[in-house]
């Protein structure tokens, strides 16, 4: 499954999947995931924990949904609107084969049904859909952002890959003071762990930087790639597509 008319850094179009794995990573929160563990990192955080973790009970929730039942007709929001106030779902119906409308029980008279055109529904989306939209000139200063952000960081790593360097040969030369018997074997390993854990330090340092920067940088293009393409695909795209967008954007519609 793809979100069609939506590229990547790569060029390649966005599957369901990437942006699956994009709203489960914890750096967007101010934590970045190295060897299973999360960490806190020095970056703005994009999102407040409680939001993640909120996205994260819907995304949990999702495999415990009712399986939505086909119709005979392609439908554009079959399944995927609750009353505000019932919490029914909202069913669809099409009239003299060419009206679409959406339908509700009335709140307070459940016997009564309370009708909506779908044309209606239609400029609401397209309402919350507008303010998505950014400028060329926007898109390019963040994208120029996130690259001089990725260079500052690549320079930063290259530092610490010296560092790196710099104690595995602190410890050449230890291990040569002990070949010539100038240090005794307890110092050489007193000195040497202090040295190793330091080495441990630094690694686990640059790994979290290879990680979350390069995920950070992907996603949030990504994601601004596809805001800006959001309101012209529901306007141009057939209702499979819509509905795609829908589930993404409009998880629990009410």
């Amino acid at each position: 499954m793809r979100i069609k008319g939506t590229l990547s850094q790569a060029g390649n179009e966005i599957r369901t999947q990437q942006m699956h794995k994009l709203i489960q990573n914890p750096f967007y929160f101010g934590e970045m995931l190295i060897k299973t563990k999360q960490y806190p990192h020095k970056y703005e955080p994009l999102i407040s924990r409680a939001m993640f973790n909120q996205c994260q009970k819907v995304l949990n929730t999702r495999g415990n949904t009712k399986a939505v039942k086909e119709t005979k007709y392609p439908f554009l929001y079959r399944g995927l609107i609750t009353c505000g106030v019932s919490g029914r779902q909202i069913t669809c119906d099409l009239k003299k084969a060419r009206y679409f409308y959406l339908i509700c029980r009335d709140p307070d008279d459940v016997g009564k049904k309370i009708w909506i055109k779908q044309e209606s529904v239609d400029k609401q989306i397209r309402r919350a859909l507008l303010p998505l939209q950014f400028s060329k000139r926007f898109m390019t200063e963040v994208h120029n952002y996130i690259d001089e952000s990725d260079n500052t960081e690549n320079l930063i790593c290259k530092n610490l890959n010296n560092e790196v360097n710099h104690l595995d040969k602190q410890v050449d030369k230890l291990t040569q003071l002990l070949l010539d018997d100038s240090i005794t074997q307890d110092i050489y390993q007193r000195k040497v762990s202090v040295l190793h854990q330091k080495r441990d330090e630094t690694l686990s340092i640059i790994d979290g930087y290879d990680t979350g920067n390069d995920d950070l940088s992907e996603a949030l293009k990504v994601l601004l790639t596809l805001s800006n393409s959001e309101f012209a695909l529901f306007n141009s795209s057939k209702t499979a597509v819509k509905r795609e967008l829908l589930f993404c954007c409009f998880r629990t519609c009410r």
